[in-house]
């Protein structure tokens, strides 16, 4: 926060200036009250609650499934807000609306108020420990940090190999030219987190036999599941009370469902992307996810290179899980177990 948003003795706030109050009519206002902000937090506040019309143009690319349209952002100026709080020693601050569940984070003064009313680009506030009333512009509320925190299937979330390897077997005996042919979990851990089409080459199945192999897959996991990694659920509960969890990977269209139907672990994630959705690859989906969720800084969990490498691509930081079924050597960050991963988070976002 610069100084001069601190500092607000002696100079003049928007609010003044929108009354026409010369510097020497500017009315004092408390230690706690910010300065009005530039044209360029005027945009950072419409950034928080939506993405731009430039944006929006980008975000209806050809590639767009699920996300062929991005919602329309709510109105800033007509919502009610409930209360903002800014705690002790911290420049976070969350906004709760009446409306829906949104919550942003954004920067504001040090002290706590409560929102009395709302009128164009002007709220009236309530100092709770005071209960003097002022009014502030909504240009004084600056947008930082939107944290989101993506997982990887496979190696990361959960051991599907077995699973799968069975699933597969069971396909192919059906059919003469692979009858006979037994696939093992070591076989499917060596393609793990590639695509369908590079796993099709690899095995060199028919068109037929990879959509039925992917098909019956996704109806086996979940009747069957797989194999969670420990302390999957207690870990995935503390990781979002910190920051909304995502999962993207290149698995087949249906495949994140099973897991998540099987698990019951559906209610910590808030939205999921693959391969099988639209035919791109995991940086760009990484890319999607946290454009379509307004993140601003978003970190991608993975076990393989290609991981790190799609999340180097897509302006991610990457968390490589050395758990998992390959290496990540250039990864800056490393948990030897899902167990590690809220310390790490909590470390991460003490630094920043």
């Amino acid at each position: 926060m610069s100084k001069e948003a601190k500092d607000v003795d002696g100079q003049m706030s928007l609010f003044d200036m929108m009354n026409g109050a010369s510097g020497s009519q500017a009315s004092d206002k408390p230690s706690g009250y910010k300065m009005a902000g530039s044209d360029e937090i005027l945009s950072a506040i419409d950034n928080l609650m939506g993405t731009s019309s430039a944006e929006k143009a980008d975000a209806t690319e050809e590639d767009g499934l699920p996300y062929e349209e991005t919602p329309p952002a709510p109105d800033l100026t007509t919502m009610d807000v409930k209360k903002f709080h800014i705690p002790e020693d911290d420049d976070v601050v969350e906004i709760i609306y009446e409306e829906g569940d949104l919550v942003s984070p954004i920067y504001a003064s040090d002290r706590e108020f409560v929102v009395l009313s709302q009128k164009d680009r002007m709220v009236l506030v309530q100092d709770p420990k005071s209960k003097d009333t002022h009014e502030m512009a909504l240009a004084d509320l600056k947008r930082v940090h939107h944290y989101g925190l993506i997982f990887d299937m496979d190696g990361t979330l959960w051991d599907s190999s077995e699973a799968v390897a069975a699933s597969w077997t069971e396909v192919l005996s059906r059919y003469p030219e692979t009858e006979g042919q037994v696939i093992t979990a070591a076989d499917v851990q060596a393609v793990m987190g590639q695509t369908m089409t590079d796993i099709q080459k690899h095995f060199g199945f028919t068109s037929q036999i990879m959509k039925e192999c992917m098909t019956y897959e996704n109806a086996y996991l979940e009747e069957h599941g797989a194999v969670l990694y420990p302390q999957l659920a207690e870990t995935l509960q503390k990781l979002s009370n910190l920051m909304p969890l995502y999962i993207v990977s290149n698995c087949q269209k249906g495949y994140i469902e099973a897991f998540l139907k099987w698990s019951g672990l559906e209610k910590h994630f808030k939205d999921h992307l693959c391969f099988g959705d639209n035919n791109k690859g995991k940086d760009r989906n990484i890319k999607k996810i946290a454009k379509y969720h307004s993140l601003t800084d978003y970190f991608y969990v993975g076990d393989i290179e290609n991981d790190y490498n799609a999340t180097v691509a897509a302006g991610g930081t990457f968390i490589y899980a050395s758990y998992g079924f390959g290496e990540a050597p250039l990864a800056k960050y490393h948990i030897d177990s899902i167990a590690e991963l809220p310390d790490l988070m909590k470390d991460i976002l003490d630094q920043e």
